[in-house]
């Protein structure tokens, strides 16, 4: 069974997807939307149910309950029309040890349908975008764990499918390569490729991704834009340097700080007056305008936004739980 795609359609929908191992439920329930032409990002720790997640997903193992469907297709009831939709970078180095890299790469790009010319080129192209030229005639079982990890992301990154599937890619990566894969995963959004990222790299997922969802103890604790739940769940920090404020007023204008929307705490230190308060959209002017009203001036305004690590860090210790 296929479902209705095209514009405004999620490329990637969950119903209540489960995976069940014995009596432990690793992915329980999951509900997903994943828009056409976004780099998706599916956050959580070790365990969470990240990777069970991808290999339902990429037909490698079937959900004990629920559906899901890649591309229009079902995961159960057309799991070959779901292969042939996309690319993956599993978890684990799958490779062909027996063959030297230049091979593993133009064999793969062939499998997934292009031409001898074409994979040919593909291949030369890769091999000099990922640094491979030195190793190109090197077998993969002469390969480090981390050249293994920059031959599969190389080869996956040259195939043109509507969606790549991500497990982690950059994990093993030295900082150059890892750089010149967020590049190319920049290139392939461009294009108009939907990603479906795992990472446990937040600095990752803040790089490239538009939207999240946190996946905890197998079930989806929040699916959002990056920007609405930095808005959300995130904690700015606001640093303003004052002069001739005179010191009675101290308290009045930390007084008018903390009865403003969302101001969690505010103090002073030498010349600095800092608040912390919820969300990205702190209330700055208002707080200038306190400083000036108590007969102080502004020497300085620094504003420290919310991160993605931050806000991820909130949810998981159970500091922040209305996600709505």
């Amino acid at each position: 069974m296929a479902v209705e795609m095209g514009s405004g359609h999620p490329v990637i929908v969950t119903e209540s997807l489960t995976k069940v191992f014995g009596k432990r439920t690793v992915v329980d329930r999951i509900d997903l939307s994943v828009s056409p032409g976004e780099v998706f990002g599916f956050l959580g720790p070790n365990g969470a149910g990240k990777t069970t997640t991808i290999r339902m997903l990429t037909t490698v193992i079937p959900p004990t309950s629920g559906n899901a469907w890649v591309n229009g297709h079902s995961i159960r009831e057309d799991p070959l029309s779901v292969r042939k939709s996309f690319a993956v970078i599993p978890q684990g180095h799958v490779i062909e040890l027996h063959l030297d890299v230049y091979q593993n790469i133009r064999l793969y790009l062939m499998f997934h349908g292009y031409s001898a010319k074409e994979a040919a080129r593909r291949t030369d192209e890769a091999i000099e975008r990922f640094g491979l030229h030195s190793l190109r005639h090197h077998r993969a079982d002469q390969l480090s764990g981390g050249q293994i990890r920059r031959v599969q992301v190389a080869r996956a990154l040259f195939v043109e499918k509507p969606i790549l599937f991500l497990d982690e890619p950059t994990t093993g990566l030295d900082p150059l390569v890892k750089k010149e894969t967020w590049e190319r995963i920049r290139q392939i959004r461009d294009s108009g490729t939907t990603i479906f990222l795992t990472t446990q790299s937040m600095e990752e997922a803040e790089a490239l991704c538009t939207s999240v969802a946190l996946i905890f103890n197998g079930k989806i604790v929040v699916q959002k834009s990056v920007e609405e739940l930095k808005r959300l769940v995130g904690v700015t920090r606001v640093e303003i340097g004052v002069r001739e404020l005179p010191g009675e007023e101290i308290p009045f204008v930390l007084g008018d700080w903390r009865g403003l929307p969302g101001v969690l705490a505010a103090s002073m230190n030498a010349s600095t007056l800092t608040a912390v308060v919820e969300g990205s959209e702190p209330p700055v002017a208002a707080m200038i305008a306190a400083v000036y009203r108590h007969g102080g001036s502004i020497t300085a305004v620094n504003i420290e936004r919310p991160t993605l690590e931050q806000v991820y860090l909130r949810i998981i210790k159970g500091e922040w739980k209305e996600v709505k």
